[in-house]
């Protein structure tokens, strides 16, 4: 009778196994097919200023919410100038002259 109970206690244990296995895998194949969020498009929208100057096809570098980051632009943008951030385009942000 103690062996009828052990087999028992094993199958059940590697039930418990199998399906906890299993809901791993999923959980890490569905992490993988979601799209990546980038903590950079929280920035799309914010204000900042040119720390070294943007010019068509040659980044800059601009600050923004106290970070430093690379910026690209369609205008030449000088050193001091205030921006906003238009977009995110890889790690580079896209920014345009802002007024304020």
């Amino acid at each position: 009778m103690v062996e009828a109970w052990a087999w028992i206690v094993a199958a059940i244990g590697i039930v418990v196994a199998v399906l906890f296995t299993a809901w791993v895998v999923v959980s890490v194949v569905r992490s993988f097919r979601q799209r990546p969020y980038h903590a950079l498009q929280r920035l799309v929208g914010r204000r900042g200023y040119v720390r070294r100057r943007v010019a068509p096809g040659r980044p800059g570098v601009v600050v923004v919410d106290a970070e430093e980051w690379t910026a690209i632009a369609d205008e030449e943008i000088e050193e001091g100038a205030a921006v906003l951030v238009v977009g995110v385009e890889g790690l580079r942000l896209r920014v345009k002259r802002s007024e304020q």
